[in-house]
């Protein structure tokens, strides 16, 4: 949900990570349990900070495979930002989840959005065209190009995926 909320408002307000002086997070409580990192030097550490995540949401437009790298993590303009990320619980009901993002901009105004239902869940599920571009990401950083937007339509369109994700992993090891 933290990550949904940075890159809508990144998309609404035409935002870069230039753009942002801080960002503070607050989410229901327990949700960050995990995130057990606060400045990650490695990608393994990346995937359990929200530091991490939210500068990378804001720095690249997008969170991928890709982005949990030693390299990616390490950018210097990433590391720079780690600290200006100030993340808290709410001290109420861990259900349902939610995540409030302040974010602080260099031009000294404030963009707040909270979210509640998380995107790719049944309330609110991928489009198709954003099940095929999480396929082909996921594809070719397994170092598979040729062809899989290809292969990812043609899957999409022999599978009822209202029925279950259980179809989707079933046709794909039929082939």
């Amino acid at each position: 949900r933290t990550i949904q909320a940075i890159l809508e408002l990144r998309q609404q307000h035409d935002l870069t990570l230039a753009d942002v002086e801080g960002a503070s997070v607050m989410t229901s409580r327990r949700a960050q349990v995990p995130l057990i990192y606060s400045r990650p030097k490695t990608g393994l550490e990346g995937k359990f900070s929200l530091q991490y995540a939210v500068t990378a949401a804001l720095n690249d437009g997008e969170l991928t495979l890709s982005t949990f790298t030693d390299a990616m993590v390490m950018r210097p303009e990433v590391q720079d930002f780690l600290p200006k990320v100030e993340t808290s619980e709410d001290d109420g009901s861990p259900l349902p989840r939610w995540a409030k993002v302040t974010l602080r901009l260099r031009n000294q105004t404030e963009l707040i959005h909270r979210v509640e239902t998380l995107k790719g869940s049944n309330a609110d599920p991928l489009s198709d065209d954003e099940i095929i571009d999480k396929f082909v990401s996921c594809c070719r950083y397994a170092g598979y190009d040729s062809r899989v937007e290809a292969y990812a339509a043609t899957v999409l369109a022999s599978v009822d995926l209202s029925t279950s994700a259980r179809a989707l992993t079933d046709a794909i090891h039929s082939r």
